[in-house]
């Protein structure tokens, strides 16, 4: 498969003069008359006709590179504050990252028109639905286009693993480009909070939007709970400027933060499709059973149908259900695809089960406390007699208050808990872990090394047993220091699990 290569930089068919381009930014020209051609956020890349962006992130002020962007060979800058004199082009602006969506989707020739684009936001579940909604749209024979923590899809053509969950604006507005020029006519994407905070997404065209939930994670960006509510909102405040008609906001109503969000969109005037285990959903989960090797689901109100899939737990329930209910809002035949359940592939590192020996394994991305809760829920039915390991631990230079909930969960859903590093960076590992077993008063087994723990839970997990191998999922790497380094959960527990096998 070729990879889709996504250039540092966006170039426009035509040359756009600052003055005209300033008015359609909502902003100021300022200094000598200058055409530009391209946009970057990278001063490093300098040279005839490019716009720089001044951005103002958590550790730079984009503002302190202007000068050598602009002596680098640069034409023009972005800004929001104005220099003191006008020594180069410069357009001045309130916020340099909602110019730059705007400039983005202005030299990027506005591609998103001509697609239906689908968002998915919520602290759990956006990948998994993501997923299942590119699947479903394929099988349809629709030509479309995922973007999210997975990488980018373009109808099974083009990929790229490398992909934040929600690209910045430039990487974003590039691939939709490249999506609609090889007939791209659905797209479904993943949208963070920060990217909501930061403005990516602000030109973006939803016509429907999903909601799955709201849990603790990033308040170390966010600050506080409410303004990480916030943030989510505004994909839907987004939707209902920009969105084409009609537009329809999916939302999980089976907590306090769904019924928030569904009021709000109410407010603002956009259709509305809820789901959830709450009979008066629109579309309510009447009926769930899963076992090891798949799940069957019963929809009822709205849309009755009953779904079998290979997939297992509640939360994945909410999923298929959340899934359904943006192509329905779509208007696409909810009859024609539910054969095509049962053939979508595993979603990487979501609740993935390990091939090998015994003790069953899975991977699973969960790295927020609900989202451990949620897998160890999922697998506790299925041990049985037997026990139910888990083995996880917590990023670095990241939100430390979810650290002893996580211990909490752990020890409250599983038997045997093994906490180990994930993602230290700049952190001592020991001192995370130490920082995690605050909120556990149980036993457990603790080792910095991933590797090791990994192992030694393989090792001592009776047959009949399930572990759960929690944090990283689909991640191929462990950035420890500033070093990222080759490392894959899945890896590790197959080359363990076929030592099992092998008796060795």
């Amino acid at each position: 498969m070729e990879p889709l290569a996504i250039a540092p930089f966006l170039s426009a068919t035509e040359a756009w003069s600052i003055e005209t381009l300033a008015k359609r930014l909502q902003g100021q020209a300022g200094g000598p008359a200058v055409s530009v051609d391209h946009l970057v956020v990278d001063s490093r890349i300098a040279r005839r006709g490019g716009l720089f962006f001044a951005l103002k992130g958590t550790e730079r002020d984009g503002h302190a590179f202007v000068q050598s962007f602009i002596e680098g060979g640069g034409s023009a800058a972005v800004v929001s504050s104005a220099p003191p004199e006008p020594r180069y082009p410069y357009i001045l602006v309130a916020d340099t990252q909602a110019a730059l969506s705007t400039a983005a989707r202005l030299f990027s020739g506005d591609p998103a028109r001509s697609a239906r684009v689908i968002g998915v936001t919520g602290t759990n579940g956006k990948t998994t639905t993501n997923w299942i909604i590119y699947h479903l749209l394929r099988s349809l024979g629709h030509p479309s286009m995922r973007i999210g923590t997975l990488g980018i899809m373009i109808d099974e053509r083009y990929a790229t693993k490398e992909s934040l969950t929600t690209p910045d604006a430039i990487s974003l507005w590039s691939v939709l480009r490249e999506g609609v020029q090889h007939g791209v006519k659905h797209v479904v994407m993943e949208v963070s909070s920060h990217a909501l905070a930061q403005h990516r997404v602000d030109d973006i065209p939803f016509a429907a939007a999903i909601f799955t939930n709201l849990t603790h994670d990033h308040l170390d960006y966010h600050g506080t709970f409410d303004a990480y509510y916030r943030a989510k909102l505004r994909l839907f405040e987004l939707m209902a400027d920009r969105g084409h008609a009609p537009r329809c906001a999916v939302i999980n109503i089976d907590s306090g933060w769904g019924s928030r969000v569904l009021s709000h969109c109410k407010d603002l005037g956009i259709s509305t499709l809820t789901y959830g285990s709450t009979p008066t959903a629109d579309l309510w989960i009447q009926g769930f059973m899963q076992r090891p090797s798949g799940s069957t689901l019963t929809l009822g109100n709205q849309i009755k149908i009953e779904i079998e899939s290979g997939f297992i737990g509640t939360h994945n329930a909410e999923n298929i259900t959340a899934a359904v209910g943006a192509m329905h809002s779509l208007g696409l035949p909810i009859d024609a695809m539910s054969r095509a359940f049962a053939k979508i592939p595993d979603v990487p590192g979501r609740l993935q089960r390990v091939p090998g020996g015994s003790p069953l394994t899975f991977i699973d991305y969960a790295h927020t406390p609900d989202a451990l809760d949620r897998a160890l829920t999922t697998l506790r039915p299925l041990v049985g007699a037997h026990q139910l390991w888990v083995v996880f631990g917590c990023g670095g230079d990241r939100d430390r208050t979810k650290r002893p909930i996580m211990a909490s969960v752990a020890a409250k859903r599983a038997d045997q808990v093994v906490i180990t590093s994930d993602n230290p960076r700049t952190e001592d590992p020991a001192e995370i872990i130490r920082e995690i077993r605050e909120g556990i008063e149980t036993p457990a087994y603790c080792d910095v090394d991933r590797s090791r723990a990994i192992a030694y839970t393989l090792a001592h997990a009776a047959k009949g047993d399930i572990v759960l191998i929690a944090g990283k999922g689909h991640e191929d790497y462990q950035i420890i220091g500033k070093e990222k380094r080759r490392f894959s959960d899945f890896e590790e527990a197959q080359k363990c699990l076929r030592g099992t096998a092998d008796g060795s």
